[in-house]
């Protein structure tokens, strides 16, 4: 079933000028991504892989949150995962992370409204660019 993603124009008692719009999971397929370069990092800190049905749970929380609730690393090591993570993920799994259908679309439709539009994400900005 097509969705009709046509811009209607916008009521009088709403004047929006700008959208935000969060990165991971509204704009992009990102959890594939997020879960290959947090195993490569438990790999590289010699710390156990856990089933995909556990570790999609990260996607989302703050990182160390992440790390410390979902993937159970050790809180004396949550800060080294985390910056292990900063720098793994400017490289790993990039290539499995894809916006949702139709967002290209509603974007350009928005911009051509005359909208601005936003992203706001708790992301590293080097890796929110990627």
């Amino acid at each position: 079933m097509k969705q009709d993603l046509s811009i209607r124009e916008p009521e009088r008692s709403l004047p929006y000028t700008t959208v935000l719009f969060d990165l991971d999971g509204t704009l992009l397929e990102s959890g594939p991504g997020i879960l290959a370069a947090a195993r490569a990092v438990l790999r590289d800190m010699a710390l156990p892989d856990l089933p995909d049905e556990e570790m999609v749970r990260m996607v989302g929380p703050p990182l160390a949150d992440s790390f410390r609730s979902v993937l159970r690393v050790p809180q004396e090591r949550v800060a080294e995962a985390v910056r292990r993570y900063h720098e793994t993920a400017r490289t790993v799994g990039l290539d499995l992370i894809f916006p949702y259908p139709g967002v290209r679309e509603l974007l350009g439709q928005l911009k051509d409204a005359g909208l601005v539009l936003a992203v706001v994400t708790s992301k590293i900005t080097p890796t929110a660019n990627a």
